[in-house]
């Protein structure tokens, strides 16, 4: 009988911290830059191994490093090269990105030129001893397959299989448009599967220079956040997978009203999941009932597929959002959001699970701040890198919060158990002051009986086994 972390059906909101103190930023690498450091970007795996992954710049061909930090970013292994990638091919979407395995493996795809071409294509490298070594790069794609692949991403599940998104024409006949594909491996990156289509439309596909974003689930659930292109309408879609990407649902419209625009806005998605598989989404757009470039937020509840509330972060902040990264506390209750704007970058940070919002001007912390990378770190706080000047060069600067509430605990009072037998569930929420009600995906009741209760945990047994996940509301 197994016992997993699933959702709530339903979840009081959390009281709002308006605190937020952050660190003194510091460089990422001590060592003065001989040559600018460009582009950071991070990820952490499961254990909290944070992994930067950043750019030195170095005429037309420039070097790709990684370092990463055992200890939510106190101190950072000695960055090392990974390879390299053209120059003039960067920018504030199209940059490399890693995922670290549980085995410690660490996999990165980039962009990068095909040879002796102008043809941009997807690159794939990794490494099993902490970026000391890399296998040498390859293309994935088939072979005699010349069609461009841009804004590449990376992700692993529990089995520590890599999958990897990126955009793309379709083969043979183009429909006109472009569209987001996936290959997986099963065997650390040797061989990848054939591609399949992420944004299933019955008319249209992706926008053609806007990053999409990948994540995957221990269990193998993929999803995908991008922005369209249908007949020029460019809304934020999330496709999701239950099959480790084998097949892929309709998409499901994130953005709740229309943005049409003749043109790539160059601004795409970002997405993170909590334990819980609610799927939490900040993105730009100029929406045509308000025509402003406003950041906003989405959280998509755990198999849900009706638009969720889009909450607006910066248009009373700022005249122009753009370019957003969020991360999110493990639980669900924190969402922190980092973004640019024309009148400095800003700090967005939710403490009652993305219902309300405070904001910081970030402008106050070293150097001038741009290609924004943010993650919730082991300690429990939202930890950020990004871009700034040093000197005549720019380096990579990180700082973190903390003021963040570090744990559910600390703004939610006593809470209690409730394990589920017959059914893949345990859930932590709040003491019930009544029977807790038990339904299935379809919101139907499910019957049970209690089989325990202490003042900490009640165990409940179903009265046959369910077919899926099980919910559970006060």
């Amino acid at each position: 009988m197994r016992v997993l972390a699933l959702a709530l059906c339903l979840l009081a909101a959390l009281p709002s911290v308006q605190a937020q103190t952050l660190s003194p930023a510091k460089p990422l690498v001590e060592a003065e830059p001989m040559r600018s450091r460009e582009y950071p970007k991070m990820q952490q795996n499961a254990a909290g191994t944070m992994v930067v992954c950043y750019i030195e710049r170095n005429g037309a061909t420039s070097q790709i490093y990684t370092t990463m930090s055992k200890d939510a970013g106190a101190t950072w292994s000695t960055p090392t090269k990974a390879n390299t990638v053209a120059t003039k091919i960067l920018g504030y979407q199209r940059q490399p990105r890693t995922a670290l395995s549980n085995d410690g493996t660490l996999h990165m795809v980039w962009t990068d030129l095909r040879p002796s071409s102008t043809q941009v294509a997807t690159y794939y490298s990794r490494s099993t001893d902490a970026g000391a070594t890399w296998t040498m790069r390859k293309l994935i794609s088939d072979t005699n397959d010349a069609r461009y692949q841009d804004f590449s991403y990376v992700a692993v599940d529990d089995l520590n299989n890599v999958y990897i998104t990126y955009l793309s024409s379709l083969k043979g006949t183009s429909d006109g448009y472009e569209h987001v594909f996936l290959r997986t491996s099963t065997d650390a990156g040797v061989t990848w599967s054939a591609e399949r289509r992420v944004d299933a439309f019955p008319i249209g596909g992706s926008c053609e220079c806007c990053q999409q974003q990948l994540r995957v689930t221990a269990q193998g659930h993929v999803y995908v956040v991008f922005r369209s292109n249908i007949s020029n309408r460019r809304d934020v879609w999330l496709a999701r997978s239950m099959d480790r990407g084998v097949t892929f649902e309709e998409p499901i419209l994130i953005q709740s009203q229309p943005w049409t625009i003749a043109m790539c806005p160059t601004s795409g998605p970002s997405i993170v999941l909590d334990t819980y598989e609610n799927a939490h989404i900040a993105w730009q757009d100029s929406r045509d009932a308000v025509k402003q470039s406003v950041v906003y937020y989405a959280k998509l509840p755990y198999m849900s597929r009706a638009t969720p509330v889009n909450v607006d972060l910066s248009s009373k902040i700022v005249d122009t959002g753009t370019w957003p990264e969020i991360a999110v506390r493990p639980d669900g209750g924190s969402v922190a959001v980092v973004y640019e704007s024309r009148s400095g970058s800003q700090y967005a940070l939710s403490t009652d699970g993305g219902v309300s919002f405070t904001s910081t001007d970030l402008t106050d912390l070293l150097g001038f701040k741009e290609s924004l990378s943010i993650v919730w770190s082991s300690a429990g706080r939202p930890f950020m890198a990004w871009q700034g000047a040093r000197g005549s060069y720019y380096d990579v600067y990180t700082a973190e919060d903390l003021g963040t509430p570090s744990s559910v605990t600390d703004v939610v009072p006593a809470r209690q158990k409730i394990i589920v037998l017959n059914a893949d569930v345990t859930i932590s929420t709040r003491p019930f002051t009544s029977t807790p009600r038990l339904c299935n995906m379809l919101g139907q009741e499910l019957c049970y009986s209690v089989v325990s209760q202490t003042h900490s945990t009640l165990t409940l047994a179903l009265c046959s086994p369910a077919q899926g996940p099980v919910f559970v509301t006060p």
